[in-house]
């Protein structure tokens, strides 16, 4: 996931991330909701949130705008982005490029 930054896909489906395992989309499934204790979106929005996080800190992407951002780390759309990012930082894009 992390490697071949498939998390960048806005239409990441379990079903495609099971067919590139070469595995079922059940134990996919089984793995990280029994494993890692989440559902399939909180475990690839954890990858987009880290991927936004290292852009939003890199001095020379300031000029990006947060939907530039969003969009690079495989965001459909802003306010997903902003409701996701939220959740996991307990702060917004826009504070957190600033802290």
């Amino acid at each position: 996931v992390e490697e071949d930054e498939v998390f960048m896909n806005p239409d990441l489906k379990i079903t495609d991330l099971s067919k590139m395992l070469n595995t079922n989309r059940t134990y996919i499934s089984h793995i990280i909701n029994e494993e890692l204790k989440m559902s399939f979106s909180e475990f690839i929005n954890g990858y987009r949130v880290a991927y936004a996080k290292k852009i939003l800190k890199d001095k020379d992407a300031s000029n990006l705008t947060l939907s530039q951002i969003a969009e690079m780390s495989g965001f459909s759309n802003d306010s997903t982005f902003y409701r996701v990012f939220k959740s996991i930082e307990k702060t917004s894009p826009g504070v957190y490029r600033e802290g």
